[in-house]
């Protein structure tokens, strides 16, 4: 996995790029969970696959016991600030203030927090790989 800054619509999103199935299908899948949640981060992550692999390719894959995943996982930690829940509609827009009002004092912190998330993501990728290489010894 590694994080990146796309100039282009300027925004923050990781990617997760890799060369074997197994870890397309399932642990990049789980791990892209565990630390686009981490509080140290709450971005989003993309998982991305090779087309031509994913509909040429056969692969075997082993899926683990969802008991281990949730466990690796862990409990639920919903950050209601980010959280989409039907339940409880919401806009996201840093800019949200009207003239003279704190949009734009709003953007800078909300960009500070993004640029803070990717740098927490370097460390939360590497200890979240560990981890997960660590409970199902890939």
């Amino acid at each position: 996995m590694a994080a990146t800054h796309d100039m282009a619509i300027d925004g923050y999103y990781m990617e997760a790029l890799d060369e074997k199935g197994q870890a397309r299908f399932v642990g990049y899948r789980v791990m892209a969970y565990r630390i686009a949640e981490h509080r140290d981060v709450m971005l989003p992550v993309n998982v991305c696959h090779d087309g031509n692999y994913l509909s040429f390719g056969v692969t075997r894959v082993e899926i683990p016991e969802q008991r281990d995943v949730d466990e690796f996982l862990g409990p639920p930690s919903i950050n209601w600030h980010v959280a989409l829940d039907p339940s409880r509609p919401m806009g996201v827009d840093p800019l949200t203030g009207g003239a003279g009002g704190a949009g734009p004092r709003n953007f800078v912190r909300y960009r500070k927090g993004q640029c803070r998330g990717m740098q927490n993501a370097l460390r939360v990728i590497r200890e979240t790989h560990a981890a997960w290489g660590e409970r199902f010894g890939r």
